[in-house]
């Protein structure tokens, strides 16, 4: 389980090799509401109706008025409940979890890694290794245990980049696009050292098919976010943010550009991207370029998704870059609030601060020893670590904090539930939390380290 990063920042710096090799999950939309009864249906009612009612005129024969259709008068069907389904590892293998039924394993290769599930929850990628050090193969997979398919051999990326001198290429990040069954992956050099060595590419990958696409060339490409409706596509690089459509094309290079941020590592640092929910722009929070200056700030920025110039909304001072090492943006998805910490006169303790990105309303909402937990999908609420590393507490905005269990790595679901990761190596525990409500274990796992997402 990862450590406060509040506590001790000397402590915390050999460990960013786990936070800054941290997979991002994209988000996926709720269903919509039922559709209202059709506009043109409605007049062809009311015309019917005042038929009816006319008196006839002289010599006219009175008929009856014509019956609506079966498309008229039906009610509109019902929308069914979102089902979450939940891939995971355990014991080596890829697992799933389907609404209320006993999880299902899907996988029957040894050394599964890490997964990630498409938005319909009909396919799952996964990392594997023969063995704990060697290398990865990237496959997918059915949600019923079908279909198992050979995504990226080993063989097949030592041969998208010159090795010059590395052990291997393999897979970096990974993750679908909304609304499809691609895939996209860039890739990072393994050398014999530590390091997290990209190569700043960036491409596109049939999980159903294992047609491999080039997006972007080395240097070109990067970390990258991609918008809820799947079409727009911000990319990460150490120093600058860029926006293009999902195939590449329409590129609109560094919208954003910043000194690189020093990590006191081996490691660059890529800032987290959050997009709006309806697509239109994504935010990004960047911290000054010396976390362990004496007075750190970091600078908010809203990019429109396809047109137009990066907006800064605000430089603040505080302590961005501990507080926000993990995998959640300090920034709000609707890009009015951001959360940071601020030093105060005593060692260690902290002021968790919540302020507007226009720089207003600044308020401290809780002091102590923090970790971030992220923002609730309507920005009305947000969890955090408090004083121990696990301890959860949910924040309101406008309000105060109540305990929300005991764990980390969360994601939201929706505006009032969230899954959370309890317990230690070879026994964790995924567990979903309600607000206002219980909280309860969906699945547990044997595995050493534990990876999961979700489709809702």
């Amino acid at each position: 389980m990862r450590g406060n990063p509040l506590v001790s920042r000397k402590i915390l710096l050999p460990l960013l090799s786990v936070v800054l090799t941290g997979l991002a999950c994209g988000p996926v939309g709720l269903p919509g509401a039922t559709p209202p009864v059709a506009p043109e249906a409605i007049a062809t009612l009311v015309a019917a109706t005042l038929t009816a009612l006319a008196p006839p005129t002289a010599g006219d024969t009175p008929s009856p008025p014509p019956l609506p259709s079966p498309s008229e008068t039906e009610e509109p069907a019902a929308t069914a409940p979102p089902v979450l389904r939940v891939a995971y590892t355990s014991a080596g293998e890829a697992w799933l979890l389907e609404g209320a039924g006993p999880p299902v394993q899907i996988t029957h290769t040894g050394g599964v890694q890490s997964v990630v599930i498409s938005a319909d929850g009909l396919r799952i990628a996964y990392l594997r290794r023969g063995t704990p050090e060697g290398p990865a193969e990237l496959r997918a997979v059915n949600r019923d245990g079908s279909g198992d398919l050979a995504l990226l051999t080993p063989a097949q990326t030592n041969t998208l980049h010159p090795l010059d001198g590395f052990l291997r290429i393999e897979p970096s990040n990974f993750s679908f696009i909304p609304g499809s069954h691609v895939l996209f992956v860039n890739t990072r050099a393994v050398a014999e050292g530590p390091g997290l060595l990209k190569f700043n590419d960036l491409y596109q990958l049939d999980a159903d098919t294992a047609l491999l696409t080039p997006v972007f060339p080395a240097e070109e490409g990067g970390d990258f976010s991609v918008s809820p409706d799947g079409s727009q596509l911000a990319i990460v690089r150490p120093s600058s943010i860029s926006m293009a459509n999902t195939d590449g094309s329409g590129l609109r290079p560094d919208l954003v550009v910043f000194d690189p941020v020093l990590t006191y590592s081996e490691y660059e640092y890529y800032p987290l991207v959050v997009w709006m929910a309806d697509s239109s722009s994504a935010g990004v929070v960047i911290p000054s370029r010396e976390p362990l200056g004496a007075d750190p700030t970091a600078s908010a920025w809203r990019i429109p998704a396809h047109s137009g110039s990066a907006v800064r909304l605000v430089t603040i001072p505080g302590e961005f870059f501990f507080f926000g090492m993990g995998p959640h943006s300090l920034l709000a998805p609707d890009l009015t609030r951001l959360a940071f910490a601020r030093e105060t006169t005593t060692p260690d303790i902290y002021q968790l601060i919540l302020a507007n990105t226009d720089g207003s309303g600044e308020t401290v909402f809780d002091t102590g020893r923090f970790f971030w937990q992220g923002w609730s999908p309507d920005a009305s609420r947000f969890l955090y670590g408090s004083d121990l590393p696990g301890s959860l507490q949910l924040g309101q905005v406008g309000g105060g904090a109540s305990w929300a269990g005991e764990g980390t790595d969360v994601r939201w679901l929706n505006a009032s539930e969230y899954v959370f990761l309890a317990g230690h190596s070879g026994a964790w525990e995924l567990k979903k939390g309600v607000v206002g409500g219980a909280i309860s274990t969906l699945v547990m796992s044997t595995s050493d380290f534990f990876s999961y997402d979700y489709s809702w």
